[in-house]
């Protein structure tokens, strides 16, 4: 029952796409998990980041993506 609501609750908030070619997300109907994976966690910070608006033109996003998506940061131990 949790994993059918962490599915559902990721289209409630607006990602509809089921994604079943990828493993880490609760998108995948296949996906048995407790939780929203941080990929999920990842596209819903992308989906309502407030520097994104509606009615923005492509180049209005373009010239903010750079800074809405950050490459992650390499550790070496």
């Amino acid at each position: 029952i949790l994993d059918c609501a962490y599915h559902e609750s990721l289209h409630a908030f607006g990602l509809m796409n089921h994604a079943n070619d990828l493993r880490w997300t609760s998108l995948n109907q296949s996906r048995r998990s407790s939780s929203l994976s941080n990929y999920d966690k990842a596209l819903l910070q992308l989906l309502y980041d407030p520097r994104l608006k509606a009615g923005m033109t492509v180049g209005d996003v373009e010239r903010l993506w750079p800074r809405i998506v950050k490459p992650p940061t390499l550790r070496f131990h």
